[in-house]
C-alpha cells in the first residue's frame, strides 16, 4: 500500500539530500478510471514506474474516522521503483481552486480559495533520483498542514487551476510544455456543489414567485 502515516522527522531529511539528476521520460501513460464517488486522486508516472492513490473517503466514514486519515493525505515511500523526474523538471507546488475554499489557507504562500495541492520534488533513493510527492486536501489535519507548509516556504509554487472533479493534467506546471505525466483529482462535483434541502426550497419558493410575476404582466 503506498499510502504512509506522516513522518516529518524521517521525511524532512530525505527531501534536503535531494539530487537533481533528470532523467528521460518514456512513453506516458494515462491515469486509471476514477472510482465510483472518487474523492482525491494523484497519478504520477515515468511511462514505466507510477504512484497511483484514490479515495472515495472523507473524514468522517468508518475508514476515515478522522483527518489524520490518510484518506487526506498521501505520501508514497521514496523507493528505487519510484517514477524517475522528466528532462527539465521543477520541483514545486501545484493547487487546485475551488470559489469559497479556505481548508489550506495556513499554509504559506497558498493561492486564494486553495482546497488541494500537489507537492513534487526529485529525492535520492540509493543512487537514483527519483521524484518524491507530497499531495494534501482540504480536510487534513492541523499537523498534517503544518508539515506541508514547512515544504512550502522553500518550495515555490507553480501554479494552480480550478478543479473539475476529473483527472487533470498538471504535468506543463512542472516540465514546461510537458502533458501526460502527472494528474491531480478533487471532489468539485461532491456536497460542495449539491444545494442543502433549505437551500433548494428557497430556490424553488423564488422560481415560482418569479413565474407568478412574469403570469400577472401578461395579464
Amino acid at each position: 500500500m503506498w499510502v504512509s502515516k506522516l513522518r516529518a522527522a524521517a521525511f524532512i531529511p530525505t527531501v534536503f539530500t535531494a539530487c537533481f539528476g533528470l532523467a528521460t521520460v518514456a512513453h506516458a501513460v494515462p491515469p486509471p478510471t476514477l472510482i465510483a464517488n472518487q474523492q482525491d486522486g494523484v497519478f504520477i508516472t515515468d511511462g514505466t514506474r507510477n504512484y497511483t492513490f484514490q479515495t472515495n473517503l472523507e473524514p468522517g466514514d468508518t475508514e476515515c474516522p478522522v483527518s489524520t486519515s490518510p484518506c487526506e493525505a498521501f505520501i508514497p515511500a521514496v523507493v528505487g521503483s519510484s517514477p524517475r523526474p522528466p528532462a527539465g523538471f521543477t520541483a514545486g507546488i501545484v493547487y487546485l481552486t475551488y470559489p469559497g475554499e479556505t481548508g489550506l489557507s495556513t499554509i504559506p504562500n497558498a493561492p486564494a480559495n486553495a482546497s488541494d495541492a500537489l507537492l513534487l520534488l526529485p529525492v535520492t533513493a540509493g543512487d537514483l533520483s527519483v521524484i518524491a510527492t507530497f499531495f494534501i486536501s482540504d480536510d487534513a489535519s492541523a499537523t498534517t498542514k503544518t508539515i506541508f507548509g514547512l515544504f512550502a516556504t522553500f518550495l515555490p509554487v507553480l501554479g494552480s487551476v480550478q478543479e473539475t472533479g476529473q483527472w487533470q493534467d498538471v504535468t506543463g506546471f512542472f516540465v514546461n510544455g510537458g502533458s501526460g505525466l502527472f494528474y491531480i483529482q478533487s471532489d468539485a462535483q461532491s456536497e460542495r456543489e449539491v444545494p442543502e434541502p433549505a437551500s433548494l426550497a428557497m430556490l424553488g419558493s423564488a422560481l415560482l414567485g418569479f413565474a407568478a410575476i412574469r403570469r400577472r404582466k401578461r395579464a
